[in-house]
């Protein structure tokens, strides 16, 4: 416990990044550009995550904190539903109404959208809650899977919803409440399983919003 405190103290918690290589499939999106189909200034979209030692973050840990500590049943089947597949959240929804998903423009949205939040995360390595939790002797209930092994901000998962949520609302524009409702229970689910901050949520969803505004005139003609 000393030991942590000394290192909060020190300054040297801002020094903490997420340093765990990236998976063969990571490594190739590192190395991809999307030069030829953004043509905003990508890389500054985000402003750079909370630092380790701010209140903010202390704030955001102890809330994902008493999330994970206080998990429902029906808590645990939106993390387990999320984990899968964040798209899962919003089928249900267009079978009731017999509208269709339109998989061939997410797909090609979310190529993009994928490059650009794997090379954001890597450019700040924002380390996961668990790493700054020890340090703070915060407890956290995490719930592992293979879907977080890359650095917190921004989320992917967030970023995911959001962008299934803006595709759709332009699709379907009377539904749009329910869509944005929907895309925002991605980046909750990742909290409630006790792997990202309330921040990296708030990035992932500015990113998907900024990204589809940009592509989607070219990616939505002929619809």
């Amino acid at each position: 416990m000393e030991e942590q405190i000394l290192l909060a103290e020190s300054g040297y918690i801002n020094n903490i990044k997420y340093t765990y290589p990236p998976s063969a499939h990571y490594r190739r999106l590192l190395r991809k550009s999307v030069s030829q189909l953004v043509t905003i200034d990508w890389k500054n979209i985000l402003p750079a995550p909370p630092q380790n030692d701010s209140d903010i973050t202390r704030n955001e840990l102890k809330n994902v904190s008493e999330a994970t500590s206080n998990r429902t049943k029906l808590d645990i089947d939106l993390i387990k539903l999320v984990d899968k597949d964040p798209i899962d959240l919003f089928l249900p929804f267009l079978k009731k109404h017999n509208l269709s998903f339109p998989h061939n423009i997410f797909k090609k949205a979310n190529d993009i959208l994928e490059i650009v939040a794997i090379q954001l995360k890597w450019q700040y390595s924002r380390p996961r809650p668990y790493q700054l939790a020890k340090i703070f002797n915060i407890p956290l209930d995490i719930i592992n899977t293979d879907t977080h092994q890359t650095p917190a901000y921004p989320s992917g998962h967030a970023a995911y919803g959001a962008l299934v949520a803006s595709i759709l609302s332009d699709i379907y524009p009377e539904h749009a409440p329910e869509f944005y409702r929907m895309g925002l229970l991605a980046g909750y689910a990742r909290v409630l399983q006790g792997v990202h901050y309330a921040s990296d949520n708030d990035a992932g969803v500015v990113l998907a919003n900024v990204l589809w505004n940009n592509v989607k005139q070219h990616l939505l003609k002929g619809i």
